[in-house]
């Protein structure tokens, strides 16, 4: 499962990601590597990764003074979301601005945050995404974030005073992030089945802002200054709301007044280790090193001196130079920078000796005698230069071994973890969602002599196995070339149109009669991306689409799962079909279309659910048979109906409903007409009416 979490990350710390499941893929993008230049950077991750949720944390989080174009980033995350069928979108904000909302306050501020919560709220109204809110106070860590709370503690470390946002008697809360993972986690596992939702978590840590400056302040124990600012009504505010623990049984475990003290002493571990790091020239070790090889120098220089002075005697041993095989001892053991001061105290030397013997014009004039100098200091930087090139290709093979090592501990972990799961594999593959038993739990839930039952779960098992949501069903009338949706995914019912002529999709059309399975190879836009037909012995009387196939999905194995649960469909179709044919007079009113009432509030209730769920539509009247009567009034309407259109009787024997599938108020405005012309006589029921039916 991959998930996205982008917006404002600043407060979050590695805490936030370990509490999400191993399982997850997650995938960060931060509010500043959205701004990239090319302005691309989201459209490639949502191109690249099959998104399950998406976090968006906004700028308001964690009191954030400017929030920049917020309103311009969501839109993108939401029509991205939309675009690639993201199930849900949690939109995590600070609990400010509702708060003071309420109390009549307003900013300009404000006005963006309300319009970003009602671009979240239209969109999960038109059913095109699954929304949640979620209202969060000061987010803090304990392991190194950029939260207000850490910036409060480092400025009293550094300064004398800290600056606070709001005034003193402002009461906020903190949340720490490692909770906050938790319930973000429990809100992937477990999705509230609703388009928008509203909810607030709190970190159950309320106090004043006064009381928070006191809380840092006491952390050093010294005498300090709290600065407070205006802010108050787009910053955190105590808001208890018990929504997350019943739909999530979560509660908050951290106490932030335990945990300022271990952000206290991480924070003055990172300030020693700043010093530290802008003193390591005078480091210990270092000065241990350098004054072991100044010493060994001017030790070896002065055996060399004394060793030249007793050698000079000797006509035999004159022609040894201790002091050269001490610059190459020096340069060879310890480096150029050793090698060349050696070479330098040897140059003195020898100064100083042939100054003895010689004048000093005489010495730096003729050239022969500058050859010395150039040997001592030539042999110095060759022996030098020679170790420190020996001692850095040893660093970079030893470097190399390292990275080798790390790779190969890696990749034997990964095959033994392979290993260790083949079995566990194995065992799981019974109970996979491809597998038979997948398979027999689909002929379960389409076990129903109900039609409408039958599509309806067919579009969720669909849905399930295929990982695919623009499943839609048509009926097709016998010896008809018109398609009327019967229901569909609910991010389709919107977009696809209730009636679909086949003979403009000629490809479409020939296959389903021959029964085939429709693939839309030539990627025309007109056509879905799979199509199946359902046969009633000869006829073809409807048909299964896929509408939309990602690129991954345009495959042999994605067909002939489709195939396989398109054809169990069309058995449950069938045997439905069969048995209510058998059945029709039990179901029917005698020689009418009406059904009788208690099986037409089966029937509604089914509808109703769909309707719910936004995968189909439809709309009740209530037809007045006042006038002739309920059988006269049915016949009649049953001339100006449509197929799918269903007629049932009310409890009392005389209420006359008419049910008009896959019909909104706009639709009705062409079928109004027609019933007005014939002076049929209705009222249009609304939802608590049509609850009386089903009672």
């Amino acid at each position: 499962m991959e998930i996205l979490v982008t917006g404002n990350l600043r407060a979050l710390s590695q805490d936030f990601f370990s509490c999400l499941s191993s399982d997850y893929h997650v995938v960060t993008c931060s509010a500043e590597e959205m701004k990239d230049p090319g302005g691309d950077r989201l459209k490639q991750i949502f191109r690249s990764y099959t998104f399950h949720s998406v976090f968006f944390f906004s700028a308001e989080c964690d009191g954030e003074e400017e929030i920049g174009n917020e309103t311009g980033l969501l839109d993108e995350i939401i029509t991205l979301c939309c675009r690639y069928q993201v199930k849900q979108m949690i939109y995590v904000t600070g609990n400010g601005p509702k708060m003071h909302r309420e109390s009549g306050t307003v900013s300009d501020r404000m006005i963006q945050m309300e319009a970003c919560e009602e671009m979240c709220r239209q969109r999960a109204k038109d059913g095109l995404l699954s929304v949640m809110v979620l209202r969060v106070p000061f987010i803090y860590s304990v392991n190194g974030s950029d939260s207000k709370l850490e910036g409060w503690i480092k400025e009293s470390i550094q300064n004398k005073e800290i600056h606070l946002p709001s005034p003193s008697d402002h009461v906020t809360d903190f949340i720490n992030d490692q909770d906050l993972g938790r319930l973000c986690a429990r809100m992937i596992d477990m999705p509230i089945q609703q388009d928008y939702t509203v909810l607030h978590a709190f970190g159950d840590n309320a106090m004043t802002i006064e009381e928070a400056g006191e809380m840092v302040f006491a952390l050093s124990g010294e005498k300090k200054s709290a600065v407070y600012g205006k802010r108050q009504e787009d910053l955190p505010v105590e808001y208890r709301g018990d929504a997350v623990q019943t739909q999530y049984s979560w509660f908050p475990r951290h106490d932030v007044r335990v945990d300022v003290h271990t952000i206290y002493e991480k924070q003055m571990k990172i300030l020693a280790q700043d010093v530290s790091q802008k003193k390591t020239g005078f480091s210990g070790a270092v000065m241990a090193e350098r004054i072991r090889i100044g010493g060994e120098i001017l030790a070896m220089s002065a055996l060399a001196e004394v060793l030249n002075l007793w050698v000079s005697s000797n006509v035999l041993l004159q022609f040894l130079d201790f002091r050269l095989l001490v610059v190459v001892l020096m340069g060879t053991m310890n480096g150029f920078t050793a090698g060349l001061l050696a070479a330098i105290l040897a140059c003195i030397c020898f100064l100083g000796e042939s100054l003895n013997s010689v004048t000093a014009q005489v010495l730096f004039f003729n050239i022969q005698n500058w050859i010395p100098f150039a040997l001592y200091l030539l042999v110095g930087a060759v022996c030098g230069y020679t170790k420190d090139r020996a001692k850095d290709r040893e660093a970079d093979l030893s470097e190399e071994y390292d990275i080798l090592e790390s790779k190969y501990i890696f990749l034997n972990g990964l095959y033994q973890e392979v290993l260790e799961g083949k079995e566990t594999f194995n065992a799981q593959i019974i109970g996979y969602r491809n597998s038979f038993g997948r398979l027999y739990q689909v002929v379960q839930r389409l076990d129903s002599l109900m039609p409408d039952k039958i599509v309806l779960e067919a579009v969720a098992s669909l849905e399930d196995i295929l990982e695919n949501e623009s499943i839609a069903i048509y009926t097709i009338q016998k010896d008809r070339h018109f398609a009327r949706l019967s229901v569909c995914s609910r991010s389709q019912n919107r977009l696809l149109s209730k009636s679909l002529d086949l003979s403009s999709h000629q490809e479409l059309f020939a296959a389903l009669k021959q029964r085939e399975l429709y693939v839309n190879r030539k990627m025309k836009e007109e056509d879905p991306s799979f199509a199946m037909p359902l046969f009633e012995g000869d006829d073809l009387v409807g048909m299964v689409t896929v509408q939309k196939a990602d690129e991954l999905q345009m495959n042999t194995e994605f067909a002939n799962k489709f195939s396989i649960i398109t054809n169990l469909i069309s058995s449950s179709l069938q045997r439905a079909i069969r048995y209510g044919e058998e059945k029709a007079t039990s179901d029917y009113i005698e020689d009418t279309r009406v059904y009788r009432p208690e099986v037409f509030g089966k029937v509604l209730a089914i509808r109703r659910e769909m309707k719910e769920k936004k995968q189909a539509d439809y709309m009740l009247l209530v037809v007045d048979t006042a006038k002739d009567g309920l059988l006269k009034t049915a016949d009649r309407l049953c001339g100006l109906i449509r197929a799918n259109d269903i007629l049932g009787a009310g409890e009392d024997g005389h209420t006359l409903y008419l049910l008009l599938s896959q019909t909104s108020q706009k639709d009705f405005g062409y079928i109004a007409p027609r019933l007005e012309a014939s002076q049929v006589e209705y009222k249009i029921l609304t939802e608590e009416e049509e609850g009386c039916c089903l009672a």
